[in-house]
């Protein structure tokens, strides 16, 4: 019923960001990567606009890889299982962001910023047991974006030996956002899954934000994935014969 070819031509006919998605996302990526650098202006309180210009924009480069890569994953596994997919800014959530980012002057990061609607593709879903759209086929959509920014927290992590503090902030920027995807907040990923399976949502929870602070604090890969695993095979357990069996 499906091939690599089937995907490969659904990519090539319906894998695109339509006029809406490229202005939310070209807002979204200039708001955080404000956000992100906001501190980066200058030493202490000495304000140094060309080494603040520099930071923004390598900023921009690291929300945009982030994003993208993000969202893109995302539309390619929507298009797999016969849907498509629109970014969508969460105005409310970038708001809160700045918000948090001057009361604190750059010490606190919210990076909530969006979402997205899923639309059914007819022709694309036929054979499939749940035909129309359903929430477990959402929940996994979402996860897909989240697990994609965790990877590429481990990528950069793997040249974090390198004396570059590029490397460091993609790596650091990539693990926030893949904890703050998960926050069960309409229209964030975490809503999603949690809609889908509250077990299942609880253990990619427990695994991603485990991921994303071992990746900061750990040097071995290999222990960061184990010990993130174990975190959350730990909290699905916990949950589900205290909360599920009763």
């Amino acid at each position: 019923m499906y091939s690599l070819h089937d995907l490969k031509d659904k990519i090539k006919k319906y894998f695109t960001f339509n006029a809406q998605e490229i202005k939310a996302i070209v807002i979204t990526t200039f708001i955080i990567a404000f956000i992100f650098s906001f501190k980066d202006w200058g030493p202490g309180k000495n304000f140094e606009p060309t080494m603040g210009l520099n930071n923004l924009i390598n900023a921009f480069i690291i929300v945009l890889l982030a994003l993208l890569v993000k969202i893109s994953v995302q539309k390619i596994y929507a298009l797999h299982i016969g849907y498509s997919i629109e970014y969508k800014m969460w105005i409310y959530g970038i708001l809160a962001s700045l918000i948090l980012c001057f009361a604190s002057n750059g010490s606190i990061y919210f990076l909530a910023v969006g979402g997205f609607m899923l639309y059914m593709m007819p022709g694309h879903r036929l054979g499939y047991f749940r035909y129309d759209i359903n929430y477990f086929s959402m929940g996994v959509v979402a996860l897909i974006g989240p697990l994609a920014n965790i990877l590429l927290a481990l990528f950069f992590k793997i040249f974090s030996f390198l004396p570059s503090p590029l490397i460091q902030k993609a790596m650091l920027f990539n693990a926030l956002i893949a904890i703050f995807s998960m926050l069960p907040i309409p229209p964030l990923d975490g809503s999603k899954l949690l809609y889908a399976s509250r077990p299942f949502y609880v253990f990619a929870l427990a695994g991603i934000v485990a991921t994303g602070i071992l990746i900061l604090t750990m040097k071995s890969i290999p222990m960061i994935i184990l010990l993130a695993l174990v975190f959350a095979v730990l909290a699905f357990s916990v949950y589900f014969f205290n909360y599920e069996l009763k």
